[in-house]
């Protein structure tokens, strides 16, 4: 299992300053990077930076909850997986995310047998998916107040091109859907019609030659790295 990581980037997110430090050792020998955070809010802004292939939330969170954190991170991303850690007593919350794509629940102490499983099956489904290793070849960043950066250098974009490649990168292989793009988590974005969004594809092409868009027909957009 170690091989089939080693070539993609973790989220650890866990508040309990000992635990954090005890894992970040195991994972990072399996994962070619690990990012750690303490917090919800903290593991929403390493998210949108690094973008990583696997995500392991703590359900309960200062700031944000991890419940609260996969949501948000499913509505524009289907291709990351998690895996979500609860405590017993947490059973009721956990419920609430039975709708939540997720690859893993696992039982607070972790025991590890149930880890090592549970990264099996997120490197199973890695390597199954057709972005496999995609997002490790794109060479773009997004730092915490939305702006895209190519090799380091900042692209010129408008607020709607900026949202419209901020969702094709990260789901990068995977197809996004029109309304995805048509509205934001207030109901309302610039980009409001099919017309608006093509020109914006257009303009993203010639920006991002390195990336392929390509229209899905009645479904909405999808991106794959040029080979």
């Amino acid at each position: 299992m170690r091989e089939n990581l080693s070539e993609y980037t973790l989220l650890y997110a866990e508040d309990e300053n000992n635990v954090q430090a005890k894992m970040n050792e195991y994972f990072e020998s399996y994962f070619k990077a690990v990012y750690s955070a303490s917090d919800g809010q903290e593991a929403l802004e390493l998210y949108n930076r690094y973008m990583p292939d696997v995500v392991i939330l703590d359900i309960n969170m200062p700031k944000i909850n991890g419940l609260e954190v996969a949501r948000r991170i499913r509505k524009e991303d289907a291709g990351t997986r998690i895996i979500m850690l609860t405590a017993h007593s947490e059973k009721e919350l956990l419920l609430q995310a039975t709708e939540i794509d997720m690859s893993k629940y696992l039982i607070k102490p972790v025991s590890p047998i149930d880890l090592k499983q549970a990264l099996d099956k997120v490197a199973t489904e890695l390597i199954s998916t057709p972005n496999k290793s995609a997002k490790n070849r794109l060479e773009y960043t997004i730092d915490k107040e939305g702006l895209i950066f190519k090799s380091k250098t900042l692209l010129e974009l408008s607020k709607s091109e900026r949202r419209v490649l901020g969702l094709l990168i990260k789901n990068i292989g995977y197809s996004v859907g029109y309304e995805t793009f048509f509205y934001d988590e207030e109901g309302n974005t610039e980009t409001n019609n099919e017309a608006s969004l093509r020109n914006i594809m257009v303009k993203l092409r010639k920006k991002c030659p390195d990336l392929n868009i390509k229209n899905i027909k009645d479904v909405g957009y999808i991106a794959y790295c040029q080979e």
